[in-house]
């Protein structure tokens, strides 16, 4: 896996964090800041523990992790 990394913050993006996966990014799904009007939709495709055989969950593919948590993937700002 490369250096490449994307951010995706929507469950209707599905397919683009597919692509990003199958081109080398290293793809960090925001979880928080996702939204479809079907939770169990949301549970499938952002929750393990919910569906942990799921074919379609982001985990597989991605790390979906809050937005704290990406916050502090980002490297120190330079002076």
């Amino acid at each position: 896996m490369s250096n490449k990394k994307l951010t995706w913050s929507v469950v209707h993006g599905m397919s683009t964090t597919r692509w990003a996966y199958d081109i080398g990014y290293e793809v960090i799904v925001c979880a928080d800041a996702c939204a479809d009007p079907d939770p169990r939709a949301y549970a499938a495709l952002l929750d393990e523990s919910v569906f942990p055989d799921s074919w379609i969950g982001l985990w597989r593919i991605a790390r979906v992790l809050p937005t704290s948590q990406i916050n502090e993937l980002r490297p120190p700002q330079a002076d």
